[in-house]
């Protein structure tokens, strides 16, 4: 049987788990008991010379859709979006070459600042821990920060201190500056017990505790997923954070708030590897800084203080629901 598939549409994560997902593109997997194989042969606008010659300016059409996931799906066969998609501007590979996702990383031992974020379950929910390398990117006209989340710990029904052998084994090569946890870790045991984050502190894993607020966290992850001056996303996770990279395309904005994802719509009713993601993103604001462009400062926001002398003097004048200083 050959069949051919947009990655759009009723039925496209069927399709994506049942010849895609843990599979390579072009090899051929045998199943001994069905005795039956499957391949999974990629495609992009560019292998339909037909479409080109008949339709010279289809490519254009699609890039200038509304719809960035439908032009991505339809222009580079790209499978890792759904309808509805939360993060439009996360993409796998772009114009063929990694982009958010990267085969692997080792961190620079003497530059690099390694960070560490934690999503706790235990079942039904998971338990999620990442390790991120900081490291500075310095160019002719600009200086920026970007982000390699380059390990993954992921699984259910572990106690805190099996979990807390498994950080100190992924961490036993580098220097861990801060780890930011899960904000419900650190709620009390109700019947005097101690906490998630204290057993895992008497395992001699130390967290603090993450901003928890999903609206902010979210953009964060927005703003660090963006294109940076070199053409590289300031955000980049290696292939073996798995979760992560699955977790991110399937993330679907939530019907009733905007600015929020449904979990339970994720695959698996899972977003634990997101939240874990999200807790260290959102400690680390975005720090672009321009070496040859030095901005003129043409005017300074008044405070509410100061705002009456101003307006006595009249130096001051009102933009939307700020007074600005002319």
């Amino acid at each position: 049987i050959r069949s051919g598939s947009n990655p759009v549409g009723l039925g496209k994560q069927w399709v994506k788990r049942k010849f895609i997902e843990g599979k390579e593109p072009m090899k051929i997997y045998y199943d001994p008991v069905k005795k039956t194989s499957i391949q999974f042969i990629p495609a992009t606008l560019d292998d339909n010379p037909v479409l080109m010659k008949a339709d010279p300016n289809y490519g254009l059409r699609l890039e200038g859709m509304e719809d960035k996931q439908m032009a991505k799906a339809l222009r580079f066969g790209d499978w890792s979006g759904m309808e509805g998609q939360f993060f439009e501007d996360f993409w796998l590979e772009k114009n063929g070459w990694p982009y958010h996702r990267i085969s692997s990383y080792y961190p620079d031992l003497q530059l690099d600042e390694i960070y560490g974020s934690m999503d706790w379950g235990f079942s039904p929910d998971a338990f999620c821990y990442h390790l991120h390398a900081v490291k500075k990117i310095s160019l002719s006209n600009a200086s920026f920060l970007r982000i390699i989340t380059f390990e993954e710990l992921f699984g259910w029904k572990k106690h805190p201190w099996d979990w807390a052998e498994e950080i100190k084994r992924i961490e036993s090569r580098f220097n861990v500056r801060i780890r930011y946890g899960d904000p419900s870790a650190f709620n009390r045991d109700p019947k005097g017990g101690s906490s998630v984050a204290e057993e895992f502190g008497n395992a001699g894993i130390t967290f603090i505790k993450a901003n928890n607020d999903r609206h902010q966290g979210w953009q964060a992850m927005r703003d660090w997923m963006a294109e940076a001056e070199d053409g590289i996303p300031y955000w980049q996770i290696t292939a073996n954070c798995k979760n992560l990279i699955n977790q991110i395309p399937e993330a679907i904005r939530d019907k009733n708030d905007s600015f929020d994802i449904e979990d339970k719509r994720m695959e698996d009713s899972h977003a634990d590897s997101l939240h874990s993601a999200r807790y260290f993103l959102i400690s680390r604001p975005s720090n672009i800084r321009k070496l040859k462009e030095n901005p003129q400062i043409k005017s300074s926001i008044i405070t509410p203080a100061t705002m009456l002398d101003e307006m006595g003097s009249k130096k001051i004048v009102k933009v939307g629901q700020f007074a600005v200083k002319k």
